[in-house]
């Protein structure tokens, strides 16, 4: 008799969060909402000192545009705003050292 041999089956791509789309969640959303607020509250002090309304609507669509798109996760599950993070934890990570080439023989 054969043995036949069960495979175990064992999905791909399976997200641990709940995403609204790729890459954004609830977290992101939440990061979103702050923005929102943030740049409603920057619109009315634009607004107020300046009294152009086209700039302050322009600050209330494009903070949380650009906080959407900073946020927001790829397929490797990083965002500009962790790449950025990274890179200066790099940065500061690395030893720095001194050196003046000097001639020896003199």
């Amino acid at each position: 008799m054969k043995e036949q041999k069960e495979a175990l089956y064992m999905p791909q791509g399976l997200k641990k969060r709940r995403e609204y789309f790729d890459g954004y969640g609830q977290k992101e959303f939440g990061i979103t909402l702050i923005s929102v607020l943030i740049a409603v509250l920057f619109s009315f002090l634009a607004y107020g000192l300046s009294g152009n309304r086209v700039g302050a609507i322009f600050l209330v669509l494009a903070i949380p545009a650009g906080t959407i798109l900073s946020i927001t996760k790829d397929g490797s599950n990083i965002s500009i705003t962790d790449q950025i993070r990274f890179m200066v934890e790099f940065r500061k990570s690395q030893k720095k050292y001194r050196y003046i080439a000097r001639n020896e023989w003199e």
